[in-house]
């Protein structure tokens, strides 16, 4: 790898991102990455393994996929699906990262819901995994062709994309060894819905999340969902919120309108609120003075500028799933570390330095110590367009 950057001139954003895919994909793909094929055929590794660990990795490709389209992704997770399982977390990371990549491929508006649940079996549960789509659909001749392993979509959807039926086709191949099961349901021009189900073994029934105290915790969402063109957008925010509400059990409330959050918030009393980014920026004022009876939590886009947002107010980064939520209500601090990143220009600095961080957790980026003109801005993660004079190169490796 480092041969290959001394003898690359990484001026250009398409080199840098391959570097940040590279690293986040190898992570959990050491032998295999480059190979699809032979990703399908592996031998079926049982490890003791917790999905949300295989969620966040989605998540953040899917962050990198959607940089330049900007759709909307939810994430509807199952709070009580047990938290240590046994299988292969590498393959049902690839199959639900082969999902989600054809999604955002396919979709030009809108967006991609990801939904993970499970279902109690007496060998354990069957890991059930949703991804759904506003894009260019499918025909069912192009369905049929899937099941021929090594079989594409037609060459127009191929050309305007990439051609990604052959990363769905794998996906069912590894899903069929694991004893699981794909179906697929689309409409042409209104979007695509591809199911999974795969049978694991569980270790202990532990859920994933729990919020202490839930009883006493008292919750109010806002958002605006009307300014969400897509049905199936708003659907789905409403099936999320309500399932994590329910699997939380936490007493809680949605909000659709400005007028109906401040008639509440007038007449109960309530100890967090969280409200989407661009609710927030509406009345900025208005949310900021609420901090002072109740935790106030912006959900904010990753391209959001955190500095305008007020010091009292906490965040969350979008996609909002149950993990981020269930962490703010205990009280926790996120992993995220949006709070650090809002206050960046405040941290230690030193004047023309160039670092090169390379961590196997897949960010590859520069220290804020160094200057920003000279780095390249991958949504987060950053990397030096220049190589030489670097003043310090830092590899964490476990």
């Amino acid at each position: 790898l480092f041969r290959l950057w001394s003898d690359v001139a990484v001026s250009d954003t398409l080199v840098c991102r391959f570097f940040f895919f590279f690293f986040l994909v190898v992570r959990r793909h050491p032998r295999s990455t480059l190979s699809s094929s032979s990703a399908a055929s592996d031998v079926y590794k049982r490890q003791p393994y917790n999905i949300t660990s295989v969620i966040n990795d989605v998540v953040n490709m899917a962050h990198v996929w959607n940089k330049e389209k900007n759709l909307e992704i939810i994430v509807d997770c199952e709070a009580d699906i047990p938290n240590n399982l046994l299988g292969d977390s590498q393959k049902i990371y690839r199959i639900i990262l082969n999902l989600i990549n054809n999604a955002i491929k396919f979709t030009d508006a809108g967006g991609v819901i990801l939904f993970v649940g499970a279902r109690k079996e007496s060998y354990g549960i069957n890991l059930m995994v949703k991804v759904k789509d506003t894009g260019i659909g499918m025909s069912e001749k192009n369905i049929d062709a899937l099941e021929n392993t090594y079989n594409q979509v037609d060459t127009t959807r191929d050309r305007r994309a990439g051609g990604i039926g052959l990363g769905l086709a794998i996906s069912r191949k590894m899903i069929a060894k694991m004893n699981g099961h794909m179906h697929i349901e689309s409409v042409p021009d209104a979007g695509t819905t591809v199911s999974i189900i795969i049978p694991q073994r569980v270790l202990t029934d532990m859920p994933l999340v729990s919020v202490r105290d839930a009883g006493d915790k008292k919750i109010i969402f806002y958002m605006d969902l009307e300014r969400y063109r897509f049905g199936q957008l708003r659907d789905g925010y409403l099936e999320c919120i309500q399932r994590m509400v329910d699997q939380l059990h936490v007493d809680a409330v949605r909000c659709s309108t400005m007028h109906e959050l401040k008639n509440r918030i007038d007449h109960e009393n309530y100890q967090f609120l969280f409200v989407a980014d661009v609710e927030y920026f509406i009345d900025q004022s208005y949310f900021d003075s609420l901090t002072a009876k109740m935790k106030v939590v912006v959900m904010a886009n990753r391209d959001c500028d955190l500095q305008k947002i007020g010091p009292e107010v906490l965040l969350i980064y979008r996609p909002m799933h149950v993990f981020s939520v269930a962490t703010i209500l205990n009280g926790e601090k996120l992993q995220q570390d949006a709070y650090d990143e809002r206050w960046h220009h405040d941290r230690f600095r030193v004047k023309g330095a160039k670092i090169l961080a390379v961590d196997d957790s897949c960010l590859l980026y520069t220290s804020d110590a160094a200057d920003e003109e000279d780095s390249v801005d991958l949504g987060g993660p950053r990397i030096f367009k220049k190589k030489k004079n670097t003043s310090l190169i830092h590899i964490s490796y476990r």
